[in-house]
């Protein structure tokens, strides 16, 4: 959140204290949702692992986790309300989810899962939302349950350039229905064979000014710092984990630590030079 830079200081030695780490989860690939800016599909493969080996590859030692859970979509999961209860218990979550499922599995979601170890980034992803619930009236019912359990949330809007004509009329609407919490989101990747975000024109920019919310930056700024060379506690405590287990420093990494959900799965004892680039 409001991400910056700290000289000669990692987010873990700033933030966390030492029997906490982060882990970044994609929990699955597989989504509803086709949207046009989105690399995933409704057709990923599903992984089959069980709700034991996930629950005691966090539950490990005595490390809390501060688990990034995203996909795909992650509350489509098989077994997701099973996981996230058990990881409750013990660590917090923080789901980038589109709230597509279905209004019963929602309301046993926000029953059996504590409601102070859960935080959402709620993606409203309007043409496809509108696919299946043309007036968001089943969105913002979700809404309401989310909010009434509880749940530390903020709904994003992803400024697909196509998208400019609308957003106005849509954060109004949205606004207008009880969503105070809502950001402008930037959009990472390539249309009409131009690069996002740097191709956005001075029109847009203005956008990016009126309904981006710093508070819920959620790295939208880091593609723009160098990391290559600094000192990084990534392989050590933090993780990037795929949907299969296999662990990585981070995303993009080649490094891999074994599978976060088996004995193969080990850390590096002191934090190592970076070796990734930019994406700017």
């Amino acid at each position: 959140i409001s991400f910056k830079q700290l000289e000669y200081k990692s987010f873990a030695e700033e933030y966390l204290s030492a029997d906490e780490d982060v882990i970044i989860w994609c929990i699955t690939r597989h989504c509803n949702f086709n949207c046009k800016y989105c690399y995933f599909t409704n057709k990923e493969t599903e992984s089959e692992l069980s709700v034991e080996a996930i629950v005691n590859g966090f539950n490990r030692g005595d490390k809390k986790w501060h688990i990034i859970v995203t996909g795909g979509e992650p509350l489509l999961k098989k077994g997701m309300i099973d996981i996230f209860e058990r990881l409750t218990e013990k660590h917090t979550l923080f789901i980038n989810t589109n709230l597509s499922l279905s209004t019963e599995n929602l309301i046993e979601f926000v029953k059996r899962v504590n409601p102070q170890k859960v935080g959402m980034n709620i993606a409203v992803h309007v043409e496809e939302r509108e696919k299946i619930d043309k007036s968001f009236i089943d969105f913002l019912k979700k809404i309401d349950i989310i909010r009434n359990a509880g749940i530390s949330f903020f709904v994003s809007y992803v400024f697909y350039p196509p998208l400019i004509s609308r957003i106005d009329k849509d954060f109004e609407y949205l606004r207008n229905n009880g969503i105070e919490k809502i950001t402008l989101k930037p959009f990472f990747g390539s249309y009409n064979n131009l690069e996002y975000p740097k191709a956005y024109n001075n029109t847009e920019k203005e956008y990016l000014k009126k309904y981006y919310l710093a508070e819920y930056d959620l790295g939208d700024n880091a593609p723009e710092t160098n990391f290559k060379s600094n000192i990084c506690y990534a392989g050590q405590r933090t993780f990037y984990v795929d949907e299969f287990g296999t662990a990585r420093r981070c995303e993009n990494s080649n490094d891999t630590y074994g599978n976060f959900f088996d004995e193969s799965f080990f850390m590096d004892k002191k934090p190592r030079f970076c070796k990734e680039k930019s994406r700017s």
